[in-house]
């Protein structure tokens, strides 16, 4: 079998694809499966390209929109011929492939994270509503025009692979057919690395206890909350947010207006056995998204042994299970995070009980890679043998 990852980022890019593709490609790689993958990036060569064993197309993404379409699409063109199955990681890619694959009879498997559409009204701040609110409400003309493309597009695959139940739900209510949805749990490595701590300076005098976020810093993961609720505590509780994007900045201005320089620190994108380091030296892991799909950085924080609070959103539930890993609360709810990271903060031995030894074994059971590969493996050869 040969299959090609369409996706629009990858290593040294962050995010869910950039840690899902590399994982999943190097592993059916090993199952004897030719591996390809095409990408956006910064630059057409990088480094850390001669440690994956498959081969690697990158389009420049800083050119212009109709420019870098095109070059991408041109890309596949070339590489059509020669593949058995297209693995595609992004919606937005779905139009580049669906000719190709029409034309070249090439079967599409889809890997649905989120609604691209409602993300980019939301980020725009065309929208103030939930993933969940979106689905179910009616809009102005244009935007109901752009659910609609969308769930057109939602057609077009063989089969959708989703990383939770929840997931699944709302692509039923997008029309998708339910027969076409598969549901396989995101995975993380389970490695030494999760239980090493590399040396790491923080630039706290006076913080003892610290609480760590890691995400996109996009208006719904409620990095804004989390800071507001820090001016609530003493100075001795301090803040790590690990991530980039385009909030930055006001984030950065809010901590400076706060007077929280001394208790916040925002050291930016870094790999994953930096995080990983990060989480070593915090307390509580908390994740304040009004949606999440489902998110890998939980289960990591859980095997770096942090208990959890998170908001009762999307998949985020089918992980943490609320009084074991940790505690649910609503979102957009200022007043629960507060309460519920001062459970913590107030009851030390809250942070040794939870997670517990038999909620990591059941973390590691449900979310092994070795589980993630053979369910994704089994829907490649249904579409292959259709």
């Amino acid at each position: 079998m040969k299959l090609l990852f369409v996706t629009s980022i990858f290593p040294p890019d962050i995010g869910g694809p950039a840690t899902y593709v590399p994982t999943m490609a190097n592993c059916l790689y090993k199952q004897g499966i030719e591996v390809s993958v095409i990408t956006f990036s910064d630059n057409i060569f990088y480094s850390c390209d001669k440690f994956f064993p498959f081969n690697i197309l990158r389009v420049k993404r800083k050119q212009g929109f109709l420019k870098r379409h095109l070059s991408y699409f041109s890309r596949l063109v070339k590489f059509i011929s020669k593949i058995d199955i297209l693995f595609v990681n992004s919606m937005t890619l779905l139009p580049h492939v669906f000719v190709l694959a029409f034309l070249y009879k090439k079967p599409i498997v889809l890997k649905f994270v989120g609604d691209c559409v409602w993300e980019k009204l939301s980020a725009k701040g065309a929208i103030s509503d939930s993933f969940g609110e979106f689905l179910n409400k009616r809009y102005s003309v244009n935007i109901e025009l752009l659910k609609k493309i969308r769930n057109i597009l939602l057609k077009i695959p063989d089969k959708i692979i989703v990383p939770s139940c929840y997931l699944k739900n709302c692509l039923i209510k997008m029309g998708v057919e339910e027969n076409k949805i598969k549901v396989i749990y995101n995975a993380v490595e389970f490695t030494e690395e999760i239980n090493s701590e590399k040396e790491i300076k923080l630039p706290f005098k006076e913080v003892n206890f610290i609480i760590i976020t890691v995400c996109r810093l996009i208006p719904w993961k409620g990095v804004y909350d989390i800071i507001n609720v820090l001016t609530r505590f003493p100075k001795n509780i301090g803040l790590i947010v690990i991530g980039d994007g385009p909030e930055r900045e006001k984030i950065e201005s809010m901590v400076k207006n706060f007077s929280l320089t001394d208790r916040v620190y925002l050291p930016g994108s870094l790999e994953k056995k930096r995080v990983i380091s990060f989480f070593k030296k915090a307390d509580l892991f908390v994740l304040n998204s009004l949606y999440e799909g489902m998110p890998h950085v939980i289960i990591e924080a859980l095997l770096a042994g942090l208990p959890v609070v998170a908001t009762k959103v999307g998949g985020t539930p089918e992980v943490v299970r609320d009084g074991v890993s940790g505690f649910l609360i609503p979102p957009n709810d200022e007043e629960a995070l507060y309460r519920n990271i001062k459970r913590f903060v107030d009851n030390p031995r809250l942070l040794e009980k939870l997670p517990d030894k038999r909620e990591i074994k059941r973390i590691k059971e449900s979310f092994s890679v070795e589980k993630m590969v053979k369910e994704t493996l089994d829907v490649l050869m249904s579409v292959s043998n259709d």
